[in-house]
């Protein structure tokens, strides 16, 4: 697995796209994972913020989630 994107959403929250077919969302305060999105069927290289609340990723799988 390795981190393929990092995107920052909010003061305390960025994103992370992976190889591993997964989008994470991290707490910078607490350092931790807050959740993690398993919605791409092939590794996610890109993720792109739109709005404080709403971003997309692109995969290997030829697929752009929103």
């Amino acid at each position: 697995m390795s981190v393929t994107s990092l995107c920052k959403m909010t003061e305390d929250v960025f994103i992370s796209a992976s190889s591993d077919k997964t989008i994470k969302l991290w707490s910078i305060n607490s350092k931790s994972c807050i959740a993690t999105l398993e919605d791409h069927s092939g590794g996610v290289y890109t993720i792109c913020k739109m709005t404080d609340d709403v971003f997309i990723s692109g995969s290997a799988d030829k697929s752009i989630k929103v």
